[in-house]
């Protein structure tokens, strides 16, 4: 397949240029979405955003069911009264 051990030589760094390369531009493409990913931090940070969340749906939750009954007092007192 080779003329000469030259030939032979020149043909293997020519590949191993090719999977260097190719290596090179797989790990160029990885570093790009690197900027996609969320940090150690950032999942901190949406773990507290969800943990406020939380409080506020228990404290609104809460409201409701005191606004509820508050209204039902109140249509009873007026039953009451009126009738």
């Amino acid at each position: 397949m080779y003329h000469n051990s030259k030939d032979k030589g020149r043909v293997e760094k020519m590949e191993a240029n090719q999977i260097q390369k190719s290596n090179s531009e797989r790990i160029a493409a990885l570093e790009a979405t690197y900027q996609h990913l969320a940090t150690k931090a950032d999942i901190e940070r949406l773990r507290a955003d969800f943990e406020s969340l939380r409080s506020e749906v228990k404290a609104l939750r809460w409201y409701i069911v005191v606004s509820i009954g508050v209204v039902g007092v109140v249509v009873q007192i007026l039953n009451q009264s009126g009738g």
